[in-house]
């Protein structure tokens, strides 16, 4: 299903939609998984604009 959200904008095949919800997830896991890919999205493209520093230490080797 990630993939397809990601490929399609959203748009999942409705046969995909109803695979996720024929594993035993419901709404609420739907809704868990939307705010995931928005978390994801939203710091990729933030870090791709404005490449502002890691706001923690690295590693040291």
């Amino acid at each position: 299903m990630a993939k397809q959200v990601a490929e399609k904008a959203g748009y999942i095949d409705a046969d995909v939609r109803e695979a996720f919800f024929d594993q035993g997830y419901d709404a609420k896991a739907l809704m868990n998984f939307l705010a995931v890919v928005t978390a994801i999205t939203f710091t990729n493209y933030a870090y791709a604009l404005t490449k502002v520093d890691v706001d923690f230490p690295l590693v040291a080797n």
